[in-house]
């Protein structure tokens, strides 16, 4: 499942409308409705992995990730890599 949100998306020159088809994309109106939105869409698609392309929902990406069961980063580590300094 591929995690973003509308309003990351209105604002990127990229889309996602012709993505993959072994892949479903788990969107909301807001990055913080998107943990909600992705467990209804896994209600209806078997989820196997998550994964963002955003920055800036790396760490929802990390809790929906737990949440299933599925590897991914530790929670506690994401917010770093947000930050580019680091």
């Amino acid at each position: 499942m591929i995690a973003t949100s509308e309003d990351l998306l209105a604002g990127q020159a990229d889309r996602l409308g012709d993505s993959p088809l072994a892949s479903t994309v788990g969107s909301a109106p807001a990055r913080e409705e998107l943990p909600a939105a992705i467990r209804a869409r896994a209600a209806e698609h078997p989820v196997h992995g998550v994964l963002t392309f955003s920055d800036h929902v790396v760490e929802v990406t990390a809790a929906v990730a737990a949440d299933f069961g599925l590897p991914d980063q530790p929670r506690h580590t994401t917010a770093n890599f947000r930050d580019k300094a680091v």
